[in-house]
């Protein structure tokens, strides 16, 4: 067997060979073969093959994970290429990116960083919870084809804690005979979960001790005092960050 690439001979290190080994020809390129017949005394007549084309090779799947390993709906993932995608055309490759929650696929085209809370999680329209399964899946493109999708460990998006809100000291001018109230509003938890405060005071930058409600009586501060409160959001699992008046 002869092989010729645009009706040139292919050397090959067997030659005389009836199997091309993989990787001599580049995409475009018209492949034929000549085949001589021989009874171990004489040769025949040489049948050349029909050109066949060189078509695009897909490039390989890359190996992908996410960043962090773990998080809940309000953390923001980050899906990493670890092993880059080859291409055997030796083409440059771009990378697609999906985002699965559940089953449910999102197609992202170029955005490697989401925050679950923007995803669906089905074709109803349903927003990704706490409780759902994410991982990422990456396509590489090489202009012509995609290859088969590489695709990250799974995610168990856990508790997202309260995130947010505004707190005051009311009233805003008090005396010494006065109470004071901490108004702590508008924490908002991404789980939708409840909402609570866990409440400290302080009194010219120190802490008052065992005053953790709302409220702060006169007893606990003098004239020119200055006086503010610190709220704690909690959905009674995770603490959001603190929020001082």
């Amino acid at each position: 067997c002869v092989f010729m690439a645009d009706g040139e001979s292919l050397t090959l290190a067997d030659e005389g060979a009836c199997e091309l080994p993989a990787g001599l020809l580049d995409k475009g390129q018209f492949l034929s073969c000549a085949y001589t017949p021989h009874d171990g005394s004489d040769s025949g007549v040489a049948t050349v093959s029909s050109p066949a084309i060189i078509l695009n090779a897909a490039p390989s799947a890359p190996k992908v994970s996410l960043d962090p390993p773990s998080g809940g709906i309000g953390t923001a993932f980050s899906c990493l290429i670890d092993e880059p995608s080859a291409d055997p055309d030796g083409e440059a490759i771009s990378y697609q990116y999906a985002w699965v929650v559940g089953e449910y696929e999102n197609l992202m085209g170029a955005i490697d960083q989401v925050t679950p809370l923007e995803l669906l999680a089905s074709q109803d329209g349903a927003y990704a919870k706490k409780g759902d399964i994410l991982k990422c899946r990456v396509r590489a493109f090489d202009g012509s084809a995609l290859s088969v999708p590489g695709e990250s460990a799974p995610v168990l998006l856990g508790n997202s804690p309260p995130l947010g809100g505004t707190v005051l000291v009311d009233p805003a001018t008090a005396y010494e005979a006065t109470s004071l109230s901490c108004l702590a509003n508008d924490a908002d938890d991404p789980d939708g979960d409840e909402v609570v405060w866990f409440y400290s005071w302080h009194v010219n930058g120190e802490t008052v001790d065992g005053q953790a409600s709302s409220s702060l009586s006169g007893d606990f501060f003098n004239k020119g005092d200055v006086v503010g409160c610190i709220a704690t959001p909690s959905d009674s699992i995770s603490n959001g960050l603190a929020v001082t008046s």
